[in-house]
């Protein structure tokens, strides 16, 4: 039987409420992992129109890490429209050389592309609908296994030190 009053407070905080917090988080990051799973689903949905790449490529970020720089153009009821955007929610990323290579290789300049876009405001395009979810996913149960293990440790350290 465990007497919880003689356990330290640091081992009641770094055992219990810590890897509880991060199980939390794991939470979390399943609950953002669906929504965005569910966005991208719907964006899969939208119209699509054939474009063209018109710039393909990678720059070298102040912090020596690689961006990409994709440009397409696609045309829309008769009006021409162009996008930066591979894909919903797209915020700066920065890569290795390597991952950068990886990103934009499969849109070399005069490739023709679907171009998912919103039909009320067609400037709203992109040409990847996969889902983060699987990153989410394994993120959120890395942390969920490391905090179980973590307060495992805890709590067995604080228990064999007592015998």
């Amino acid at each position: 039987m465990i007497d919880f009053d003689s356990i330290s407070p640091i081992t009641f905080w770094l055992g219990t409420v810590f890897p509880a917090l991060m199980i939390v988080v794991a939470f979390i990051l399943i609950v953002v992992g669906l929504f965005d799973y569910r966005r991208t689903r719907g964006l899969r949905r939208q119209p699509i129109a054939t474009g063209v790449v018109v710039k393909s490529e990678i720059y070298e970020t102040h912090d020596r890490k690689f961006g990409t720089h994709l440009l397409y153009r696609f045309e829309v009821n008769g009006r021409i429209y162009e996008s930066n955007k591979f894909f919903h929610g797209q915020q700066h990323l920065s890569y290795g050389r390597k991952g950068a290579e990886k990103k934009i290789a499969p849109f070399p300049v005069g490739k023709t592309v679907q171009v998912h876009y919103n039909p009320e405001n067609p400037e709203q395009s992109i040409v990847e609908t996969a889902s983060l979810i699987k990153i989410y996913f394994w993120s959120a149960l890395g942390i969920t296994v490391g905090m179980i293990v973590w307060a495992v440790n805890f709590w067995a350290i604080e228990l064999f030190a007592k015998n």
